[in-house]
């Protein structure tokens, strides 16, 4: 590291020649291990940093010295030639760009050697939105590679007293019918969320659904919405909240079971396939379905972290011309 100014600028070579191979092998090596450990939490480590003085110093394998990609949507993403999201600070970068701290209001690349331009910089102020959103993604990749929410590990490994959160769970249900179904996932939430439990007819109560989001809905950290048959009313609530600006609300969806092997396929499937899925799943990718699944999906409210999902506007076209 320069003593004054940025860092020098070293390549693989010069560091050999200064220091010998020890720091570069290590550094294989740890990414190697960070990579392996990662993959097995279906992650992919892109890329990483360390920092070393005579030991690798500084904190290691975090968003902040880190690049993570979900490992299927970097699949998906890779057949289309495009790069998946990232859980990383690379989200503040790009609200940074937005807000010209690269170039200036005439398009002049900002000099960090310039006082005028490290002054407009520093007086950045970061908006809450992306504090908020940028604290999601944090919490969400610390979960995928740990398998506990922050403030478990810090109890349970760090020995430190700290205040579980009770998050606020507004549970939904398409009719009185399926409420036999939610008693054992309703008991698991006891003491660990604020839980409400409404029936709710997406189809009956069409013109209510706003202000249901606006007084209930909009104030939950989390929804779970289940129902049977064609089950509209999960991904009818998560577009509801979408619309509002609340896409950073998560929403469970659980297909409750019917009379029949029809009924079940096809609440099943009405949340499986919704488009651009935004409505969560388990974690293998299926839907919770019937009063297990139902509890599952209240453990996943207290022990799982979500991302944003937003629902894309697609453009409404109307007056077709249509041939005769």
């Amino acid at each position: 590291k320069a003593m004054e100014g940025h860092d020098e600028h070293i390549d693989a070579d010069g560091v050999v020649s200064r220091y010998g191979f020890k720091r570069e092998r290590l550094s294989l090596q740890i990414a190697q291990a960070m990579g392996s450990y990662a993959e097995h939490c279906g992650i992919i480590l892109a890329d990483t940093k360390f920092e070393f003085s005579s030991v690798l110093a500084d904190e290691k394998g975090t968003p902040d010295s880190s690049r993570f990609w979900d490992l299927k949507a970097w699949k998906k993403a890779h057949v289309q030639g495009k790069l998946p999201p990232s859980f990383d600070k690379q989200f503040v970068r790009e609200w940074a760009k937005k807000v010209l701290i690269q170039k200036d209001k005439d398009g002049r690349t900002r000099d960090t050697e310039n006082p005028f331009d490290l002054e407009y910089v520093a007086a950045q102020v970061v908006p809450e939105d992306v504090i908020r959103k940028t604290t999601i993604l944090y919490r969400y990749i610390f979960w995928r590679l740990i398998g506990m929410k922050l403030e478990e590990y810090q109890s349970l490994k760090m020995g430190i007293n700290v205040i579980m959160p009770k998050p606020k769970v507004e549970i939904l249900i398409e009719s009185e019918s399926d409420r036999d179904q939610t008693i054992e996932g309703i008991n698991a939430l006891n003491g660990h969320a604020t839980a409400r439990l409404s029936v709710v007819s997406c189809h009956r109560n069409f013109d209510s659904l706003p202000e249901i989001v606006k007084e209930r809905l909009a104030l939950a950290d989390i929804v779970i919405a289940g129902a049977g048959k064609v089950a509209a009313l999960p991904g009818i609530i998560k577009s509801a909240l979408c619309a509002k600006g609340h896409s950073d609300i998560p929403v469970i969806g659980v297909a409750f079971e019917g009379k029949t092997a029809e009924d079940n396929q096809a609440a099943i499937f009405s949340i499986k396939y919704l488009p651009e899925q935004p409505v969560e799943l388990d974690l293998n990718g299926e839907v919770y379905f019937g009063r297990y699944g139902f509890s599952d999906a209240c453990r996943a409210a207290i022990k799982h972290e979500f991302l944003p999902k937003t629902i894309g506007v697609k453009p409404v076209q109307m007056d077709i011309k249509v041939h005769n």
